[in-house]
This record gives C-alpha cells, sequence and structure tokens, in this order.
C-alpha cells in the first residue's frame, strides 16, 4: 500500500483545499479517504 501515499497526500492536499469554506471540512475529508482507501 506504500505505493499510494502520494496519491493519498495530494488526494487530502486536494480535498484540504476545496472543503476549506466548509465547516464539517475534516469530517468530510476524512470520510473521503476512507471512501478513497476502500476502493483500492
Amino acid at each position: 500500500m506504500n505505493h499510494t501515499m502520494p496519491n493519498l497526500n495530494q488526494l487530502v492536499n486536494i480535498l484540504s483545499q476545496n472543503l476549506t469554506m466548509n465547516h464539517g471540512s475534516l469530517a468530510a475529508a476524512n470520510r473521503g479517504v476512507a471512501e478513497y482507501e476502500l476502493s483500492e
């Protein structure tokens, strides 16, 4: 799974940028990462 780490970091960065305006950004980002990991 280590080869996915750069992609996860990019995903988290993108999610953080897109969700900064949302009050639930941390929860949404965590959910997005969890869904991304499940899809691998």
